[in-house]
């Protein structure tokens, strides 16, 4: 009996046929959800990288929050890092360098401001 090759997809084909392609509402939904998760992630990283001062590289932090390579928990991670696209990775490293300029709101600030937005509607 002859075997056939297994088909591959790339992950944005799987992205595209599941979601939706780029510029749809559904799949810039996702993108945004996305993009919010990793700076989520990435915030908390920075935190506890704040409070344990003994850490010396960004490396050394993720091997002892993500265990080492090739653990789900540290496969998880990487996956999500390195399914941003080139646009994303721009834009996060646009976002950092407006962040170290001070041109940001506070969470305080921004949930007033949202608290007040609700409280009129």
């Amino acid at each position: 009996m002859k075997k056939e090759a297994l088909k591959t997809y790339s992950l944005d084909e799987i992205t595209d046929k599941l979601i939706g392609k780029l510029g749809t509402p559904e799949r810039e939904e996702f993108e945004n959800e996305l993009r919010l998760d990793l700076l989520g992630e990435a915030s908390k990283i920075k935190k506890k990288m704040k409070q344990n001062s003994e850490l010396k590289s960004l490396d050394q932090f993720i091997d002892e929050q993500y265990e080492e390579k090739g653990t789900p928990k540290r496969d998880k991670l990487e996956k999500a890092i390195f399914a941003l696209t080139e646009e994303q990775r721009n834009e996060t490293i646009d976002s950092k360098k407006e962040i170290e300029q001070g041109l940001y709101t506070k969470h305080e600030l921004l949930d007033k401001e949202v608290s007040t937005w609700l409280s009129t509607k």
